[in-house]
């Protein structure tokens, strides 16, 4: 056990599992398919006459048409450090937007009840503790540093997905059996068939997309995401289910309605003195 005061792990450990889920979060950004309709027949896409920026600019579309979308995730740490978490369950919350989603994010605890809730638009984070009736209010990039720099640059690796999708220094290899999109800060390897993105690779970190589910009548979205080195190793995997359009959102991201008797700075929570 780390020999760091018991507070200061604790920190930690809400540092690190506020980072994996946005950043998990923020992957699932960029991973609608081409041809999303569940009911067109399956038959390979007619690659020929594509260049980068059409492909980049079907991905920002489908992208586009996601709208919202409410699912429960699990989300597991094959090798977290000790004393930290290494299951976690809830309800996640998504309105896809142009550059990082707004999300929702409601940590449940083992035998009932919401561990930890949580909301973050682009860059402001507030976060909300029902064991303490207290409301946290930060900027999300404060997560990078307080985290350590494992859960750190797998936060900055996540909230970098949405943003990845630029035809600017693009370029498209059409293979045999896949198709490559380069982009400015790694690549894309898209299904030849169906479209949809299988793999996100950088220099430092790759993820893997599979097990897409059809969400309403214009996109699919994975049900399952891994997050690995860019030796293999895997350091997070996430499960998607019961994904479903909202029809509407109305009070999907406000958390107003909580008792709140303390409001704190982010830092408070993430230093463990609470």
């Amino acid at each position: 056990m780390s020999g760091a005061p018991k507070g200061e792990r604790a920190g930690r450990r809400r540092a690190l599992v506020l980072a994996v889920l946005l950043g998990l979060t923020a992957l699932t950004a960029g991973c609608s398919a081409l041809k999303p309709h569940r009911d067109r027949p399956v038959k390979p896409l007619d690659w020929s006459g594509q260049t980068a920026r059409s492909v980049v600019d079907m991905l920002r579309e489908q992208r586009s048409k996601l709208g919202a979308i409410s699912a429960y995730f699990s989300l597991s740490l094959p090798s977290p450090p000790p004393g930290q978490p290494s299951n976690l369950q809830g309800m996640l919350t998504v309105r896809f937007r142009e550059g990082a989603p707004l999300a929702r994010i409601q940590v449940l605890r083992p035998f009932g009840g919401v561990a930890l809730d949580m909301v973050v638009d682009g860059e402001d984070l507030v976060a909300y503790v029902p064991k303490t009736r207290t409301l946290y209010r930060g900027k999300a990039g404060e997560l990078a540093g307080s985290a350590g720099q494992g859960p750190g640059t797998l936060f900055r690796f996540g909230l970098a997905g949405p943003r990845a999708l630029k035809a600017r220094q693009a370029e498209l290899i059409v293979h045999q059996k896949d198709v490559i999109l380069k982009l400015s800060d790694g690549r894309l390897e898209l299904d030849k068939q169906t479209g949809r993105i299988r793999r996100w690779k950088t220099e430092q970190r790759q993820v893997i997309y599979s097990g897409y589910v059809p969400v309403g009548e214009s996109a699919w979205l994975p049900g399952h995401i891994r997050l690995l080195s860019a030796s293999g190793e895997l350091l997070a995997e996430c499960r998607l289910e019961d994904i479903k359009p909202l029809k509407t959102e109305t009070g999907r991201f406000d958390l107003s309605g909580y008792p709140v008797e303390e409001m704190e700075d982010l830092r408070e929570l993430l230093e463990g003195q609470r």
